[in-house]
Order: structure tokens, then sequence, then C-alpha cells
């Protein structure tokens, strides 16, 4: 058997095919997913861009399409890397096809996860704007109560998209790591051919990984940061129904954990990815350990 055919005594046939097993779970979950609250967040979404300034709402909107055109023109590197790869070192285009049409599904599940973040932290942060543009001495009351409101929707708007992806989202990570421990395992004894296939394929994985932890840590990020402005209002009035407004507003805030989580177990914020980053050195380290 050449050093083509097989890695560990695992054909590569066999490991090109591994992903199709994390995609058949992610088909058979969109049957079971929550779909009214998919319906939910579509409509708290309607709500709340209708009353979104120009300027914030064509920054999101600008940040949500460079976000689909960096991802997309990444994909297409990597898949074009992994046809001259496989079809030319390995000759096996059948396999090469199934293997564009699994990347092409986590691209799409990328795609839509990375498109939800950027929107629901730019509603935030367009909160957080309109906070800080509110007058110090003259503290317009009815415009705070209207943006808590908004807040409020916001957090709805969150929590339903947060209910409806989160099966998915624990999938894609656990894939994803269960595809990179995969890889780890096999690359001691991997040809030098089937390097060039191996650092393609990790390269992109953790990316595509850090990438949309970035992307859905903002939320959690972007919802605190109204706290910030609301805090300083509080030391610019002493109208007792103003600080009353500010101290409802600002407990909202502090109440509850905003953000996407991992299993309804970690939020995915700052210290997640810190956390996700230790795990995986971890990781590493014992598989490190465990080939040599």
């Amino acid at each position: 058997m050449n050093g083509f055919s097989s890695t560990q005594g695992i054909p590569v046939a066999e490991w090109i095919k591994t992903p199709t097993r994390s995609t058949k779970a992610q088909s058979s979950l969109i049957f079971s997913l929550k779909w009214p609250r998919f319906w939910d967040y579509l409509d708290h979404q309607y709500k709340l861009t209708a009353h979104q300034d120009s300027i914030s709402s064509n920054q999101t909107q600008r940040k949500r399409r460079n976000n689909f055109l960096l991802q997309i023109t990444a994909t297409l590197i990597f898949q074009i890397g992994i046809i001259i790869t496989q079809g030319i070192l390995f000759n096996h285009m059948l396999r090469v096809n199934i293997y564009l049409f699994i990347h092409f599904g986590q691209f799409c599940l990328t795609a839509i996860l990375v498109d939800t973040s950027v929107n629901l932290a730019g509603l935030f942060k367009s909160i957080s704007l309109s906070l800080k543009s509110i007058g110090s001495s003259e503290l317009q009351l009815e415009k705070l109560r209207q943006l808590r409101q908004l807040y409020l929707l916001t957090v709805r708007a969150t929590e339903s998209a947060e209910t409806f992806f989160q099966f998915l989202v624990t999938l894609h990570y656990v894939s994803n790591f269960v595809d990179l421990i995969f890889l780890a395992l096999n690359f001691k004894s991997s040809s030098n051919q089937f390097l060039i296939l191996w650092i393609q394929l990790v390269t992109f994985g953790v990316t595509r990984l850090i990438y949309l932890t970035l992307n859905m840590s903002s939320v959690h990020v972007n919802s605190k940061r109204a706290f910030e402005h609301l805090y300083q209002l509080s030391l610019n009035t002493n109208r007792i129904s103003a600080l009353e407004e500010i101290h409802k507003f600002m407990m909202r805030i502090s109440s509850t954990n905003i953000g996407f989580t991992f299993a309804d177990l970690l939020l995915i914020s700052p210290n997640f990815i810190t956390s996700l980053l230790s795990f995986s050195f971890t990781i590493g380290i014992a598989l490190i350990d465990k080939v040599n």
C-alpha cells in the first residue's frame, strides 16, 4: 500500500468521508429545530430595523456584505486548493466533489451564524450610540425609555436566535474539534503529499472556527456597551425620574448573560475564547505526547 492510500491503517477514502457523519447529523437536526423561534427572531429584527437610524443601519449592512464576501472568497480559495491537492496528487475527483458538497453546507451554516451575529451586534451598538448622543444637560426621559424598550426587544431577538441555533452551534463546534483531533492523530504517519492536504484542512478549519467565535462573541460584548453610557448619564443628572429610568435600564443589562451559548452551558464571550484556546492547547499537547 503506497503513501497515498492510508494513514495509520485508515484509508484516505474513509478519511475524506469523515465529515459526512457530522453533515448528516446537521441535516437531520434541521427538521427538529424550533422554527417558531426563528420566525420570532425575524419578526423582532423587522421591528428593530424600522427604529434603527440610517447611519447605523448602513454600517451594519455594509459589514454584513463585507463578511459574506470575505467568507465566500476564503472558501473558494480553500476549495480550489482541495481540488488541486486531491484531484492531482491523489486522483480522487469523485471524493473531491463529495468533499466540496460537504464544505458548501458548512459554509452556509457559518455564513448564516456570522450574519445573524453581525446583525444583532449592530442593533446593540446602535442603541449604545443613541445613548451616547443623548444630551447630558437636558436628559430626554422619553427617548431613554424608548431605547430601553428597543434594548428589551433586541434581547428577545437574541434569545430567539440563540434558541433556534443552539443545537447547530454546539454540533458545529463538536464536529470541527473531532475533525481536527482526527487530523492531529494522523499527522506523524502521513506522507509528504498527504501533509499538503493536512495543512490546508487544519488551517481552514481553525481559521473558520476562530472567525465564527469572534463574531458570535461580539453579540455579548456589544450588549454590555450601553452600561458605560448609562453610568455616565447617571452622573450628569439629579432628576429622580431620570435616575429611576437609568437604574431600570442598568439592571436589565446586568441581570442576564446575553448572547449565543455552547450547549446552553457556556456563554460565547471573550472568556469563552480564552477557555477555547486553553482547551485547544491542552488537547494539542496531549495528542503530540500520544503520537510521540
